[in-house]
């Protein structure tokens, strides 16, 4: 999470105080940036108090409402949609995902910056929901209860990485219904629309295949950091070839061949991970 938000700071900070100067400089009043501030410019100060305090009783009532159990170890999960009956092994795995502290958090967070970049008209605002696959790099961690019962079974890889993938793209589809509405509202085109789901499910493989590579324990950071730094990496070199190339269907062909690497790392370093864990239940 901290990594996350350091992420958050790093690239849009910048923007953001270049855009308050420029607004008290051209006199142009108060950016949407300082939110509190142009809200009390727009309706008055007693009106951004109340907002102020509306959102405080907001995060109280979540807060609240959303108690994790005291017992549970670092408080990680939380206790909504507490009904289980009989689901599918997709349920499973979206369950597994979806109960997790953090994904709420990415929501907030992603949806805060949505809003601040569709009110400056920013073409591709919708990029903030790829914030809820950062969660890939512990998906394989978070899921590995679910592997352990799945290998008692008729167990194949291939189908555990569909699972894993899927229930991750369904999940965060979820999620991204307020910002679709939004997007249909103010007249995206279907293609951008497209472009935002293949741009979800390609940051879903290649994070959850930065958590197979590097897997986590007890979700420490490093995962999040490594992946952070190998996307940056892999971003960077795509663009230097772009500019060499200088051809748009090569940048197409770049994309698709990394994804399609990823995909393959990620499915032979599954099967190592679980001829490791098995050798080791053997030798214990």
């Amino acid at each position: 999470m901290a990594t996350l938000l350091y992420n958050v700071y790093i690239v849009f900070l910048p923007t953001m105080l270049q855009e308050i100067l420029f607004a008290y400089t051209d006199n142009e009043g108060t950016s949407p940036y300082a939110t509190y501030s142009f809200i009390a410019d727009k309706i008055g100060f007693l009106g951004a108090a109340g907002v102020f305090f509306v959102i405080c009783a907001i995060l109280a009532s979540l807060i609240l409402m959303l108690q994790t159990d005291m017992y549970e170890r670092q408080n990680t999960y939380i206790q909504i949609f507490k009904r289980m009956g009989r689901v599918s092994v997709l349920g499973a795995y979206i369950k597994a995902f979806r109960r997790h502290v953090d994904v709420y958090s990415y929501f907030i967070i992603a949806m805060y910056i949505y809003v601040v970049l569709k009110g400056q008209d920013v073409q591709m605002a919708w990029c903030t929901i790829l914030l809820l696959t950062f969660e890939g790099t512990y998906a394989y961690n978070q899921s590995e209860e679910l592997r352990g019962i799945l290998v008692q079974k008729k167990y194949s890889v291939w189908r555990d990485y569909v699972y894993l993938i899927s229930s991750q793209f369904v999940y965060i589809s979820v999620f991204s219904i307020p910002i679709l509405a939004i997007e249909v509202a103010t007249g995206t085109t279907i293609w951008k629309i497209l472009l935002m789901y293949l741009s979800i499910l390609a940051s879903v493989i290649v994070f959850t295949t930065i958590g197979i590579m590097f897997p986590s324990k007890q979700e420490n950071p490093f995962s999040a950091f490594i992946g952070t730094v190998i996307i940056i990496l892999w971003l960077v070199c795509i663009i230097v070839a772009y500019i060499l190339i200088n051809k748009e269907v090569a940048l197409y062909i770049m994309l698709a061949a990394s994804i399609v690497l990823a995909i393959r790392l990620a499915v032979v370093g599954m099967d190592k991970l679980l001829k490791i864990k098995r050798c080791s239940c053997n030798n214990s």
